[in-house]
């Protein structure tokens, strides 16, 4: 199919064979140890072959303190390189460049999982859990952003192509922008003070993998409560510290990040009757904000950004047809990224590179998402 989608694109001096990435979703395909397993490298072997440019690989936890689920990657010790390589390989082989995507929870942890309450800049409070962070130290700050740095380390002594951090979705960097981050101690309080972390997280993974190795950054462009005036201060004080962004929105609990259908009886099954009775609330709450109504619903909230920068943007949100992905790109976006669609159908950038029009068969079900909640592995469960 004709257009910029099957264009080459460049990032950070690295040449993608097309302008379709495959956004991260946990994929709960990890060994118990976080390790990489087989299945986890078959399941980037089908992606990697399916024709997507280049491959979030996704939600590598770099501290034991922040992960989510049980089946996580986790990034934060050397042992984990071998499994790593493997992925690398494979993706490689497949045609595809790869990144890996590092992330803390902070107050979205788990302490089931980790063995330690969930620490973040402030107290906040995590509704899926119905447990409250208790504020990190400065020490555990500046621990956390080495963690970062030797994560992106490893990635690199990997063979990834790039690393991603994760500043969306409310997990930790995302905590520390928060207008609720009140701290008095130059990591909270005025938005230059919230945004400390993550700029010195970037620094830190900068002098760890060297100025030629890109860095990306994933980032709210809404759907998170921070005021349109503050959000854009963040872009423009990120742009210069990184090699690209990608563009997303909303909360681990407020259903914006994948709009469509809400899977409440998935998600809530094994939960205790409290967080029950909280998700099923928030779901007849949330229900009629976060219906699908459109393509690139992250769109209306780039707000020209494409105009003012030359580091590369990626758009995720809902796209679901080559004509939506050209429309994004013919906006000066420079990279259009699924997810749900290719957990459905893999090979779907292939499929459209040879010439197939109809759009993806995903229906924004969010049962995949559902399950991902309750520790099952990455598929589609429609």
């Amino acid at each position: 199919m004709a257009g910029l989608t099957f264009q080459p694109g460049v990032i950070g001096g690295t040449t993608l064979k097309n302008r379709l990435v495959r956004s991260a979703t946990a994929e709960n395909l990890a060994g118990p140890e976080g390790t990489v397993t087989d299945e986890m490298v078959s399941f980037y072997d089908r992606l990697a072959k399916g024709g997507v440019g280049l491959i979030v690989v996704s939600f590598a936890a770099v501290h034991p303190t922040g992960r989510v689920f049980a089946r996580q990657l986790r990034v934060d010790t050397d042992e984990a390189l071998a499994g790593l390589g493997r992925l690398v390989k494979v993706i490689g082989r497949g045609g595809a460049k790869a990144v890996l995507q590092l992330v803390h929870a902070g107050a979205a942890a788990r302490s089931a999982v980790t063995g330690w309450p969930p620490m973040a800049p402030y107290p906040a409070f995590d509704p899926l859990t119905l447990s409250r962070a208790r504020v990190m130290t400065e020490g555990e700050i500046t621990e956390t952003i080495a963690a970062f740095a030797s994560a992106a380390g490893r990635a690199r002594e990997a063979g990834f192509d790039m690393v991603q951090i994760h500043a969306a979705h409310g997990y930790l960097v995302t905590q520390f922008l928060s207008p609720a981050n009140r701290r008095r101690d130059g990591w909270g309080g005025a938005l230059p003070g919230r945004f400390r972390f993550l700029e010195e997280t970037c620094r830190a993974v900068r002098s760890a993998v060297g100025d030629d190795y890109p860095i990306l950054a994933k980032v709210n462009v809404g759907g998170d409560g921070l005021p349109p005036v503050q959000r854009r201060w963040v872009l423009d004080n990120l742009l210069p510290l990184v090699d690209g962004l990608e563009l997303s929105g909303g909360l681990t609990w407020n259903g914006l990040i994948s709009r469509g259908q809400l899977p409440i009886d998935i998600v809530v099954e094994g939960k205790s009757a409290a967080q029950r009775l909280v998700i099923r609330l928030m779901g007849h709450l949330l229900a009629g904000r976060v219906a699908f109504r459109g393509e690139a619903y992250w769109l209306p909230c780039v707000d020209g950004l494409a105009q003012h920068t030359s580091t590369p943007l990626i758009l995720v949100g809902g796209l679901r047809s080559v004509k939506a992905i050209e429309m994004v790109l013919g906006q000066g976006i420079d990279f259009a990224a699924l997810s749900r669609p290719l957990v459905r159908e893999p090979d779907l950038p292939r499929q459209w590179r040879e010439g197939r029009t109809a759009p993806a068969l995903c229906t924004s079900c969010n049962r995949c998402l559902g399950m991902i909640e309750r520790g099952k592995p990455l598929r589609c469960y429609a």
